[in-house]
């Protein structure tokens, strides 16, 4: 009888031991995470309460024998804002058009040749002259990863535009050009990129998306444009058509090589995942928290991706049948398949994201999608970037976006 008590006591003692390791390690694993995005994000903080005093000392609000000192410790430094991709002291302060001058800079005539003046939004879209392509060329390529922090802090607060475009409109004291685009000034950008996200009535996530994907897209050093497709009127919508919609209305902007196509309510939460285009399209968001950060099935390709132009015009962009919620995304998987081209992912850790689910209501479900989905190769050839009808009903370039506007009820009859 003693021995049975002895055996059932050492066998409540070890699963009590067991569990405790496993609760002790999921909580030292959770408390990690949430160790490093607090530690990123004060870094960030005095990173940009040290921008802010430098950009005043800039202006020669602020130019004491002390403030000189420090001014010279940060010019001599390597030390970067990781909101603005910027040096702390930015070369483009002392340009001529500054107007001002102080002996104790000494700036070099050397120094002086490599300011480049800063471009108006105008020449935003237009081609480099043959002087600024030459500049273009004989800058080194940015550095990859130079200056992601990391985990990120998902805010689903409402912003204010006003708030937001004196925050990061060129226009106030950011960077963002008019239109929603910037590119580095420093280092040659290595993707140019269209980034394409499909909109009707979801203005509160319109605010969240522009706010969190500015900062990040700055970080990565890419040279992009932020273009949002508004589907108008009554039609049902379509989102593969707005992806091809802005496909072919963003070119008429740039010769972008690079487009990322991404749900306007998807947040990402880790800036390491690199918005680019290697040499396979490429599925983005792999964790969503709707899904508990788990892929949902192999195939899927919806949420956030990557193509480039070449892949695009492969399979002749997104099919334009799928009118309501659902299938688009599989058949654009279909297509690439079809083409021999193979779907590359991120890891699980970074490929994360957040969906917001307020301020929307879901779009009615394509009764007949599973029926399409059974002749996506077929159709391939002849529905697509080749056979859209819409007509672009105003094209407005505000502070932080690029908004189309277009009408999509001529397709919505020629299918009846």
């Amino acid at each position: 009888m003693a021995d049975t008590r002895l055996k059932i006591f050492l066998l409540c003692t070890m699963f009590v031991a067991t569990a405790s390791l496993l609760v002790m390690f999921y909580y030292s694993e959770a408390a990690s995470r949430y160790t490093r995005i607090g530690l990123n994000y004060i870094e960030v903080f005095r990173s940009k309460l040290t921008y802010v005093g430098s950009r005043t000392r800039e202006r020669g609000w602020m130019i004491t024998n002390n403030t000189f000192q420090w001014d010279e410790l940060i010019l001599n430094s390597s030390t970067r804002d990781p909101y603005t991709s910027e040096s702390l002291i930015s070369t483009s302060s002392f340009a001529p058009e500054a107007n001002w001058t102080t002996d104790r800079d000494k700036l070099t005539e050397e120094s002086t040749q490599q300011v480049i003046t800063k471009r108006n939004v105008q020449e935003e879209t237009k081609p480099l002259s043959t002087t600024s392509s030459e500049i273009q060329q004989a800058k080194e390529l940015c550095p990859s990863g130079s200056r992601q922090v990391g985990p990120l802090y998902v805010d689903q607060t409402v912003p204010k535009e006003k708030d937001l475009e004196r925050e990061m409109s060129s226009e106030f004291d950011g960077w963002v050009n008019k239109g929603g685009c910037w590119r580095p000034t420093e280092c040659q950008a290595r993707v140019k990129m269209a980034l394409i996200t499909p909109y009707r009535n979801r203005y509160e996530q319109l605010l969240m998306f522009v706010r969190h994907m500015h900062p990040m897209l700055k970080r990565q050093n890419l040279d992009y444009r932020i273009f949002v497709i508004e589907q108008a009127g009554e039609t049902p919508f379509n989102r593969a058509m707005m992806f091809n919609i802005g496909y072919k209305e963003s070119l008429k902007f740039d010769q972008y090589e690079c487009f990322i196509f991404h749900d306007i309510d998807l947040i990402p939460e880790d800036d390491r995942n690199e918005y680019s285009c290697p040499s396979s399209p490429r599925h983005l968001s792999v964790a969503i928290d709707k899904f508990s950060y788990r892929l949902p099935y192999s195939t899927i390709f919806g949420g956030a991706g990557s193509l480039t132009k070449e892949h695009f015009k492969l399979i002749n962009g997104f099919s334009n049948k799928f009118w309501g919620w659902g299938g688009e995304d599989d058949d654009l998987y279909n297509r690439i398949a079809a083409k021999g081209l193979k779907l590359t992912r991120p890891s699980m850790e970074l490929g994360r994201y957040k969906m917001v689910q307020k301020y929307h209501k879901s779009a009615p479900a394509d009764e007949k999608r599973m029926e399409k989905l059974r002749d996506s190769a077929a159709r391939m050839a002849t529905d697509g970037l080749n056979s859209m009808k819409y007509t672009v009903n105003k094209i407005t370039e505000h502070l932080l976006y690029t908004q189309v506007t277009a009408d999509v009820k001529d397709a919505m009859e020629s299918e009846r």
